[in-house]
C-alpha cells in the first residue's frame, strides 16, 4: 500500500533551490568564463544603484541582487570596503538573505538521475555523488556488490529510489549512530518489519509500521494504537521533532476516533540523523463494528540544522580574539591552550563562543548537545586530530554558548595547527505534514497487549 505524503517545504523544494543556488542571470553555461565575467558586471552595476539618489531605484537594484540567488555571494563587495552608509547596509541586508536561503536550500530533498545496468557498488557511488548521501555497505558480500541491477531512475527523490533499489538487491537499511551514513545489510539479517505504508517524498521518510486493535481497561471503548517512524537523509541533521497529539487524526468513512491523550506533548531527539524516530499514536474506537481499515495523518515540526559551515581558525598563537561569521551564525575562537614548549606531546585545549543572529536553538540546558559540532585540529603536513568525547559547554553573558573541545597527544605549538570548526550557519523548524488513506488493522494477539 502506497500512503499520500505532504511536506510543507515553501522554500524547501529542489525547484526553488536550484532557482535559489543557480539565478536566471546565470544562463546555459553559467561556468563559462564569459559569463561569469558578465554576471561580475551585472552585480558590480547593482551594487552602484544600491546609493541612487531615486528611492525606486535603489529598491529595484536589492531585489535584482536577491532574485540572482546564493550564486552571487562571492561577488559581492565586502561592507568594510564601502564607503556609502546606504550602499554598505543594502549589501550587508543582501548578504545576510541569500546566506539564509542558501543554508535553507541545504534542507531540500536531493534527487537523482541514472538509467542503465549497473554494478550495486556502482549505483550507490552515483547516488552519493549526486545527493550526498553516503552508505556503510560493509555487511554486504563482494558479490552482491558487483551484481549488475537495472535502473530507470530520472530526478527520482533519494527515499523513493533507496527503496525501489533495496527491493531488487534483497536489502535492508539502518543509521549509522555516528557517521551520518546508511547502513545496508541483507534483508535476511536485519530484523526489519513489514510496512504497511510507505510515503517518500521531501527531505523524509514515513512509514506505518503497524495499525492495531487493543482491548482497552474497560469493555468500551477499544484502542487503536498506530506506530509509525520518520527518516532523514543521511546526509541532514535534524536536531528533534516537537510533536502535539491534538496535531494527529484517525478516521474510517464519516467517523472521526477520539484521541487517547489529546493534551500530550513530546520533544524527540532524532539523533542529528543518527536514528529513525518511532512513535506510537493511540485512539479510543467505539467497541461496536470495528472498521477494518482507517486513515491516518498529522503534522509536526522538525528543528534543523541547516547550512553546514568551516569556520576555519589558523592563527591559534594570536593573542586577540578571533571571529568568523557566515549567515546567522558567528564563531569567536576564546581560548587557546598547548602544551609546554619542549614536550613531545601533551594536552590541547581550545574553547570558542558560537551565536545565532536570530532562529538559534534555545539554551535549555538539556539541549547543549545541539552545540558539540564537528571540530578537529589539522597540522601543516595534513594530519587530522579529533577531540576528546566529553565536550564541555556554558552559557555566556552575551547569549553566545562557549563550547570546549580538549585534545590529546598534540605535538608541536599553535602555530603549527589549525582549528576547524564545522557548524549550522541556521537553525530552523521544518512543518512536516502526512496523510494515509486505508491502512489495514490487524487485532492484537492475546499476548502483548498490555500498554
Amino acid at each position: 500500500m502506497s500512503g499520500r505524503f505532504i511536506l510543507n517545504r515553501c522554500a524547501w523544494t529542489l525547484s526553488v533551490a536550484v532557482a535559489l543556488m543557480v539565478g536566471p542571470a546565470l544562463g546555459a553555461d553559467p561556468g563559462s568564463p564569459g559569463m561569469q565575467t558578465e554576471l561580475q558586471r551585472k552585480v558590480a552595476r547593482l551594487v552602484a544603484q544600491l546609493d541612487a539618489e531615486k528611492r525606486s531605484v535603489r529598491s529595484a537594484a536589492l531585489e535584482s541582487l536577491l532574485a540572482l540567488g546564493p550564486g552571487v555571494l562571492p561577488l559581492l563587495p565586502e561592507e568594510r570596503t564601502l564607503t556609502s552608509p546606504a550602499t554598505r547596509d543594502a549589501v550587508a541586508e543582501i548578504r545576510a538573505r541569500l546566506e539564509r536561503e542558501s543554508a535553507i536550500a541545504t534542507l531540500a530533498a536531493s534527487r537523482m538521475t541514472l538509467r542503465g545496468r549497473f554494478p550495486l557498488k556502482e549505483i550507490l557511488e552515483r547516488v552519493t555523488a549526486q545527493t550526498g548521501n553516503r552508505f556503510d555497505t560493509a555487511a554486504i558480500d563482494s558479490a552482491l556488490l558487483s551484481r549488475e541491477f537495472q535502473v530507470d531512475y530520472e530526478s527520482r527523490p533519494f527515499w523513493n529510489a533507496i527503496d525501489d533499489l533495496s527491493k531488487k538487491a534483497g536489502l535492508s537499511y539502518a543509521s549509522d549512530q555516528k557517521s551520518q551514513r546508511l547502513v545496508l545489510m541483507p534483508i535476511g539479517e536485519a530484523s526489519s518489519r513489514r510496512e504497511l505504508a510507505v510515503a517518500e517524498s521531501g527531505s523524509f521518510r514515513v512509514a506505518i509500521l503497524s495499525a492495531s486493535l487493543r482491548p482497552s481497561f474497560s469493555e468500551s471503548p477499544k484502542l487503536l494504537r498506530i506506530r509509525w517512524s520518520l527518516r532523514a537523509e543521511p546526509r541532514l541533521r535534524p536536531l528533534y521533532a516537537s510533536i502535539a497529539a491534538r496535531q494527529f487524526s484517525a478516521s474510517s468513512d464519516a467517523t472521526a476516533f477520539k484521541l487517547l491523550t489529546p493534551t500530550a506533548k513530546w520533544e524527540l531527539s532524532m539523533g542529528e540523523g543518527s536514528q529513525s524516530l518511532e512513535l506510537d499514536s493511540d485512539f479510543e474506537i467505539p467497541a461496536k463494528s470495528p472498521p477494518k481499515v482507517v486513515t491516518f495523518g498529522g503534522s509536526f515540526e522538525v528543528e534543523m540544522a541547516a547550512g553546514p559551515e568551516r569556520f576555519v581558525f589558523d592563527d591559534l598563537a594570536s593573542p586577540r580574539q578571533d571571529s568568523r561569521k557566515f549567515g546567522g551564525a558567528t564563531v569567536a575562537l576564546q581560548h587557546v591552550e598547548f602544551p609546554p614548549v619542549g614536550e613531545k606531546a601533551g594536552n590541547a585545549k581550545i574553547e570558542i563562543s558560537l551565536v545565532y543572529d536570530h532562529g538559534g536553538p534555545a539554551f535549555e540546558s538539556y539541549r547543549t548537545w545541539m552545540y558539540h559540532n564537528e571540530a578537529y585540529l589539522e597540522t601543516k603536513n595534513g594530519r587530522r586530530l579529533n577531540p576528546q568525547p566529553i565536550i564541555s559547554t556554558r552559557r555566556q553573558g552575551d547569549g553566545s554558548m562557549a563550547v570546549e573541545y580538549n585534545f590529546a597527544d598534540v605535538q608541536g605549538t599553535p602555530r603549527d595547527d589549525r582549528f576547524i570548526y564545522v557548524a549550522p550557519t541556521l537553525i530552523t523548524s521544518v512543518p512536516v505534514e502526512f496523510r494515509f488513506p486505508r491502512i489495514p488493522l490487524a487485532r492484537a494477539a492475546a499476548e502483548g497487549m498490555k500498554r
